[in-house]
């Protein structure tokens, strides 16, 4: 039975008793308030006495806060905590059983400005988790962030169609049964951009240099390591375009076919540390990106081409897109690959599998997706 409080214009309340007949009693309240520079939420919720586990005092507690301190800082709290590890399977939702082994628990502060007429991001963030456990005791604990500094510089050089992309990152690591370290990135870029309503050409070519100070843990002694990669690619495709006409609706419908070749050397990185990497899943959006890993610790080989075609149906008033499709598929030049251990080995097939996608709205409530 929630109770709703408006206690001003820009803040209120809600506190809510709950009667769960196999488990006895809780509350739940939460705050929300709202000013020019700031604004959050706080909700917690309690069950003193649970007749159905031998766990009492059960709780949840979270705490978002987002704060601008000028126009060029802004900063921000993400805090989340449980009682206990069976907590999320015992009252959350399936989505949320399944999203939820790791409880997020980050601050943060970014800076944005413009420096030597480009644009300059940076931020500062603190991040560690409270992992739940299974009864197994499997889940594995992902390092804490303690702290890491990102900054991108990012400048157009307009009369050459040229990007200027400079992305530099320090994390230092921790972690009570991992050997933990700090890690340096550098990676700077430059792309180019020849586009016309027609089609256009996009080449990017980049080194990526990493430098690792590992700390000496159980027996592993204290090392430094480093890895440079060079890294190149093209995009590239075309746009055709057609006036069409369906149940008296005027619409344009286009066919676009795409080719985007990636070149990035092969590298055994089985004596690089795995601080924040893990494997992508392969979709038809992967299709389109260098490196199949998301983090910074493991960087694939890649020698190959995506040739992929798709096509487009927008409203030719609005020109809202109703519908859209694609299929594409990626052939190797060599079948080097890097898994996610380091290890470099070879890829059994000379092509990938073939992925298709479609989208579109029957209407204004419903919109469908196939993968």
């Amino acid at each position: 039975t929630p109770y709703y409080f408006n206690l001003a214009p820009n803040y209120d309340a809600t506190v809510a008793p709950h009667l769960m007949t196999d488990r006895g009693m809780a509350i739940s309240g939460e705050f929300r308030y709202l000013q020019p520079n700031y604004q959050g939420r706080m909700y917690g919720k309690w069950l003193p006495d649970d007749r159905k586990s031998e766990e009492n005092n059960r709780y949840e507690v979270t705490l978002q806060h987002q704060q601008r301190f000028t126009d060029h800082l802004t900063g921000g709290i993400d805090f989340n905590q449980v009682s206990d590890d069976d907590y999320v399977r015992d009252f959350g939702s399936r989505a949320s059983v399944q999203q939820s082994n790791h409880l997020n628990r980050q601050a943060w502060v970014d800076y944005n400005n413009e420096v030597w007429d480009g644009d300059f991001i940076a931020r500062l963030q603190v991040q560690k988790y409270q992992t739940l456990q299974n009864n197994q005791r499997t889940v594995d604990v992902p390092y804490q962030i303690m702290p890491r500094l990102s900054a991108t510089y990012l400048k157009d050089f307009d009369p050459y169609h040229a990007t200027l992309n400079v992305f530099g990152q320090f994390t230092n690591f921790e972690h009570q049964t991992k050997q933990a370290g700090q890690r340096a990135v550098l990676y700077p870029s430059v792309s180019f951009d020849f586009s016309r309503p027609w089609g256009y050409i996009r080449p990017k070519v980049g080194v990526h240099a990493t430098y690792y100070d590992l700390r000496a843990f159980e027996g592993e002694r204290a090392r430094h390591v480093s890895r440079i990669l060079p890294t190149f690619s093209v995009d590239s495709g075309m746009v055709f375009e057609r006036p069409w006409r369906w149940r008296d609706q005027g619409l344009i419908q286009t066919l676009e076919p795409r080719l985007f070749y990636t070149y990035i050397p092969k590298r055994s990185q089985n004596d690089l540390p795995l601080f924040d990497a893990s494997e992508n899943s392969f979709t038809y959006e992967q299709l389109f990106r260098e490196n199949r890993f998301s983090g910074q610790d493991r960087i694939n080989a890649a020698n190959f081409i995506t040739a992929a075609l798709q096509t487009r149906l927008y409203d030719d008033k609005t020109g809202a897109e109703r519908m859209s499709a694609g299929v594409g598929q990626r052939y190797y030049f060599n079948k080097d690959t890097v898994l996610l251990d380091g290890s470099v080995q070879k890829n059994e097939r000379d092509r990938s599998d073939i992925l298709v996608f479609a989208r579109g709205n029957i209407n204004d409530q419903w919109r469908v997706q196939a993968n």
